[in-house]
């Protein structure tokens, strides 16, 4: 996720497909799928290890 994120930092949109919660916690924006509708799209804190 660090790279992910410094890669993003540099100015690339990255797009991460996940069921895990603890990876989409890590993400600015979360958009929630189900049956293919978007059911909620957020901007949110990230929860980054090491960044209190």
């Amino acid at each position: 996720m660090r790279l992910f994120r410094e890669i993003n930092a540099a100015g690339t949109t990255i797009v991460i497909v996940t069921h895990d919660p603890r990876i989409g916690a890590s993400s600015r924006r979360c958009i929630r799928i189900l049956d293919g509708c978007i059911q909620s799209d957020s901007l949110q804190n990230p929860e980054v290890p090491g960044n209190a």
